[in-house]
């Protein structure tokens, strides 16, 4: 049986996108930037991105604005723990607080849009998923409201206040040559730390197919992290290329994919759990109209990560790239 073509969910990043998520990059006369300018501006343009997607997303909480937002705000969380670790451990703390509340209401109303659009593409071949698609979209409205309500909580005044506190303070730190030259030590240690703790897929993939997907989100998890980490520290890293960047969100978004059918299939079989407790109660034959469905998208589902866990390998460039 052939392979599923599933579209991914993830949305595809545009060039503008690229430029704004990479600041930093060399001024006009093609001088690269210093670290100290490297980091403030990724801290300026991160928090103003950061607060225009907030806004856009509590007036439309779509498909892609809550995307937009999630990735926004882990580049946000990402920097601050970035300075977190440069200044101190209380750094930006009630920021991060404040974007990782949002984001797990986010991450909420994300999985369910992505489970409505994979059983959309489904309900033609098996109409007994339509009941499935109509309890997603019945709580799709609470969850949206839930996530708009999170964002609105936010005090962005107070928000602002704390955010120009860490900035003055991160602007103070790196007047200091010594402690510039510190810094670019201490994030270079950073890196190849999360890399070897997290990244490396040598230590983290499982020999056990079982536990792989399971490995896989791990790493993807860790990897996101990674990458919006260098991208911060990018034109003071030369091995850290676009195409290795690149590189390195093709393997996110393969290994996204996959834990998204990992969400779908969950989804699927918990309703059909359901269901089935329905036919019971209603003294009807028990009949499981979503097994073949499930069992296609577990074949399609080992087929994928067999294609990422024997890529990973290419991984390896990142390391190197951090010398």
């Amino acid at each position: 049986m052939s392979k599923i073509k599933i579209r991914s969910v993830n949305a595809p990043r545009t060039r503008n996108d690229r430029h704004e998520e990479n600041p930093g990059s060399a001024d006009s006369s093609g001088n690269p930037p210093g670290l100290s300018e490297v980091l403030i501006s990724a801290l300026d343009e991160r928090w103003r991105k950061y607060l225009r997607l907030s806004r856009e997303c509590a007036k439309e909480p779509g498909e892609k604005s809550i995307h937009d937002l999630r990735v926004a705000t882990r580049r946000m969380l990402a920097i601050l723990d970035l300075l977190k670790t440069i200044l101190s451990k209380n750094a930006g703390g009630k920021i991060r607080k404040r974007l990782r509340a949002e984001l797990k209401a986010l991450s909420a109303l994300r999985d369910l849009q992505v489970q409505i659009i994979l059983a959309s593409e489904f309900v033609g071949a098996n109409p007994a998923l339509v009941g499935f698609v109509e309890e997603l979209k019945s709580r799709r409205k609470s969850l949206a409201g839930k996530a708009r309500r999170e964002i609105l909580q936010a005090d962005i005044p107070l928000l602002k206040k704390y955010f120009n506190q860490i900035r003055d303070r991160l602007e103070v730190f790196l007047r200091d040559p010594v402690a510039v030259e510190t810094t670019f030590l201490v994030i270079r240690g950073i890196l190849a730390g999360i890399y070897v703790r997290t990244v490396d897929p040598r230590r983290r993939i499982s020999s056990e197919p079982d536990n792989r997907i399971e490995d896989l989100h791990y790493i993807r998890v860790a990897l996101k992290r990674f990458r919006y980490t260098i991208e911060i520290v990018k034109p003071v890293f030369p091995g850290i290329t676009d195409q290795l960047l690149q590189e390195v969100q093709n393997f996110q978004v393969s290994m996204g994919d996959i834990q998204d059918m990992q969400v779908f299939i969950a989804g699927i079989e918990a309703f059909a759990k359901k269901e089935r407790k329905r036919a019971r109660g209603r003294r009807v034959a028990a009949v499981d109209p979503f097994r073949s469905v499930v069992d296609l998208l577990i074949q399609s589902q080992n087929e994928r990560v067999n294609d990422v866990v024997t890529s990973l390998d290419r991984l390896d460039e990142l390391r190197r790239a951090l010398r």
